[in-house]
């Protein structure tokens, strides 16, 4: 009978939501409909760029509206009004974004439009970073890509004019490790400054516009910490040092004090402090394969056990509620401090803090009230920041618990006969049936984030997977003993270090267990899917089809599932729409990688071959163009990766391609959709001579996949091929004239010339004013397309 009324309790919720939702939502969650007001300005600001008076005039024309309209006291008054404060955020948010953009007195920005050579001093106003560099420890390659970065905020610069005041933040770039520098330290750098440059490759991060939502238009490129001058040390007492000093000491209480740390004690430093430049990219990329990167991104419930565990620790000192609030408020404040300030430990902090007032006054929140809370909070401070995955992963994950998961769990109960609930309606006690409803609980849960997060990770990282709810449920507790032991590492170890250090043995293997548990996990599953890029409309539509299953009334549900199934086809078939080379005999992408090549070539029978992936100008091309340009595509692998010759240029990102490593063959043994023309197999070659050539055929056209190969082997191919030609022709040796036969391109007789090299190499390189030359030094990767006989080539 008690779960028949759960049933009905169920029913009566919904009939409820579809009669009074809005009223509901207004009186139980005011502050979401403010918080969507405010979005919707900055949105309407970035694109509109309005002057501010505008929305002055809109906001107090809103505000006067709604004073009248209440004096009169008519029905509906309570939505006009929240129509009215919403307008009113509305024309706020729009407002923050104009100022938030506003420069500052001398802003860098306008001083700097082309790459110049200057003198810069400021303050160091970030964390520096050190990304080591590919390669043997010590070698050549390391040492080439090892870099710090940071951010400066300058207050003077030194040009070709004098000195002068300066302002506006940029980013610095320096060569080399260096270990002496710190936030809040006052540097003088000697360097070239040069504004920032968008993608050159498609699928490519964008620097550009990321650094752009942070007021950050200029890059400085410093040689060695040579040309850095420290003029004085960051204060300790700031607040800056005072972050720095926690963060120090809280990895110390966690990890043992040595030159090197393993791998579980890296993953313990990026699970507990969010410490993650040392986890290796085969790790990063088994955990977003598995849909678990987000157990390494802090969030709600890494404040949510530190909470419990301080709350648990207070009442055993006696500490009464307020007194427990207090501090556990004043732990969750530390935490912060000691880790990175990204958008989701931003959000659950203020949601923790937000409880511990709550719990103080005795008051319940709404949870999606505080969400939308911590919501306008992070907007105010960046309005920009809400273009972010994170931000939006974050809160659209939390969003769709709130709203998905108690259906979810009630279908979960219903398939599994009510077996794990008490007759009265409640979870069974007995531990098995306990531990199954946590179990469905944690499903529920991790399938409505799946659903939220869905969208985004297709728009933006182009591919997801949907069983990132089941490895999340078969994770979580060891995770949760991860945390707890960890945090009480920390905290205990501040008061008997030998009990700290012993749970931080604990939490260190269990780490350890984790990170094998996540590499199995990689390893049996194949469920991630590939969508390439996603549309802005297909997520709009993805949107709002969850939308309409939640909170849409359809008196027969085969009608809603039939709507539901539409809006999925529709989207799979714009997906499907734009996969990677159709239409299309032969696409071949020759990436912008600087000095080096990397090209991807799509043949028509639906296969991807890799030729070549390194580069001496750019670190990890594999991980940061290749794999995204794949992505991008909707590929998850190639078929084969071909290697011309084994200079760092052009094999040194190929670790960094996830997996692609062991699909390397040797191209002179492929029977497949091109021919290998070079070496012959009858001369002994050295050096750039020994580079394969590859002549790549469709639809009567012939592209030409010269590699590095100098004057030797250029007329040895000439003279094994009288009648060969070429209709696009890779250039030789990046296009240098110095080993370049001219008579070889000649011979050929192509009308399109691609060059792969850097843009110092680009003065230097050998041209034919009879042929259409391109270089992805000056306007990135090119793309050449072989369609019903006709060769189509330009750049992204």
């Amino acid at each position: 009978m008690d779960l028949i009324h759960y049933q009905l309790d169920l029913i009566d919720r919904h009939e409820r939501e579809r009669k009074y939702l809005v009223t509901d939502l207004l009186a139980r969650a005011p502050l979401f409909v403010l918080a969507l007001g405010l979005l919707a300005g900055v949105v309407a600001q970035d694109k509109l760029s309005l002057p501010a008076w505008v929305w002055v005039i809109i906001a107090g024309a809103c505000a006067a509206v709604c004073a009248l309209f209440t004096l009169r006291k008519p029905a509906g008054v309570f939505y006009f009004l929240a129509a009215g404060a919403a307008v009113c955020f509305v024309c706020g948010g729009a407002m923050r974004l104009e100022i938030y953009k506003q420069p500052v007195v001398n802003d860098i920005r306008f001083i700097v439009n082309d790459r110049m050579l200057a003198t810069i001093e400021g303050v160091i106003v970030s964390e520096p970073v050190v990304a080591k560099g590919q390669g043997e420890d010590g070698g050549y390659l390391e040492k080439l890509f090892t870099s710090t970065s940071f951010y400066v905020d300058l207050k003077r610069a030194k040009t070709e004019d004098g000195w002068g005041q300066v302002g506006g933040r940029i980013r610095v770039r320096a060569g080399g490790e260096i270990a002496d520098l710190l936030l809040g330290s006052e540097v003088r750098l000697y360097c070239w400054l040069d504004r920032i440059k968008g993608p050159g490759n498609p699928g490519q991060f964008d620097s550009q516009a990321y650094l752009a939502r942070r007021n950050v238009y200029v890059a400085a490129s410093v040689e060695s910490s040579r040309a850095i001058e420290v003029r004085s040390a960051a204060k300790v007492n700031s607040f800056n040092g005072l972050r720095r000093t926690i963060k120090a000491k809280a990895l110390a209480l966690l990890l043992e004090k040595s030159q090197t740390q393993s791998e579980p004690e890296n993953m313990l430093a990026a699970l507990i402090l969010g410490a993650r430049s040392n986890i290796e990219p085969e790790m990063l990329d088994a955990f977003q394969r598995t849909g678990l990167l987000h157990i390494l991104a802090l969030s709600g419930g890494h404040v949510a056990v530190l909470a419990g565990i301080i709350v648990f620790m207070a009442r055993a000192a006696g500490l009464g509620r307020i007194w427990r609030a207090v501090v556990c408020a004043l732990f969750i404040i530390l935490f912060a401090m000691a880790v990175p300030t990204y958008s989701p430990i931003l959000r659950a902090c203020i949601i923790g803090l937000f409880f511990c007032v709550s719990t103080a006054v005795l008051r319940r929140g709404n949870a999606l009230n505080t969400l939308s809370l911590a919501a306008i909070c992070l907007i105010l401070y960046n309005p920009l920041e809400f273009y972010e995955p994170s931000w939006q992963l974050s809160f659209g994950c939390v969003l769709g618990m709130i709203l998905f998961a108690p259906d979810i769990e009630a279908f979960l109960h219903t398939i599994t006969s009510y077996k794990f609930m008490n007759e009265d309606g409640r979870r069974q006690m007995g531990f098995v049936r306990r531990g199954g409803a946590v179990v469905i609980s944690a499903l529920a849960a991790g399938f409505a984030a799946v659903a939220a997060a869905g969208p985004v990770l297709a728009y933006h990282f182009y591919n997801f997977t949907p069983l990132g709810a089941v490895w999340t449920v078969l994770t979580i507790p060891v995770v949760t003993v991860i945390l707890v032991s960890g945090f009480f590492a920390i905290i205990v170890g501040v008061i008997t270090p030998t009990a700290g250090y012993l749970l931080g043995q604990v939490s260190e293997f269990f780490a350890w267990v984790f990170g094998e548990m996540v590499k199995g996990i990689a390893y049996i599953d194949h469920t991630q899917v590939y969508t390439g890029a996603v549309s802005l409309w297909a997520v709009v539509l993805f949107c709002a089809m969850l939308v309409f299953l939640r909170f849409g009334y359809v008196p027969r549900r085969w009608v809603k599932a039939g709507v539901s199934l539409g809006c999925v086809g529709v989207i799979a078939g714009g997906v499907w729409a734009g996969k990677a080379g159709q239409g299309a005999e032969l696409e071949l992408v020759v990436f912008a990688v600087g000095h080096g090549q990397a090209i991807v070539a799509h043949a028509g029978d639906g296969r991807t071959y890799l030729f070549d992936c390194g580069s001496l100008s750019y670190p990890d091309v594999g991980a940061r163009v290749v794999r995204p340009y794949l992505n991008y595509k909707g590929i998850g692998e190639v078929d084969a990766v071909f290697v011309s010759h084994g200079d760092a240029d052009h094999v040194n990102g190929i670790k960094g391609t996830a997996g692609l490593a062991a699909k390397v063959m040797d191209a002179k043994s492929f029977k497949g959709s091109f021919k290998v023309l070079w070496p012959s197999g009858q001369e002994e070659l050295t050096g750039n001579d020994s580079s394969t050539v590859v002549l790549l055929e469709a639809g009567g056209r012939k592209v030409l996949l010269c590699s590095d190969i100098e004057q030797f082997a250029q007329n040895r191919i000439l003279a094994m091929y009288p009648e060969l030609r070429a209709d696009v022709v890779v250039m030789p040796h990046h296009g240098s004239s110095r080993t370049l036969d001219r008579g070889f391109i000649e011979r050929l007789g192509p009308g399109y010339l691609i060059y792969s090299c850097a843009g110092r190499e680009v003065e230097g390189a050998a041209e034919f004013s009879w042929a259409k030359s391109y270089f992805t030094a000056s306007g990135g990767a090119i793309r050449v397309a072989v369609r019903d006989g006709n060769v189509a080539v330009g750049q992204f």
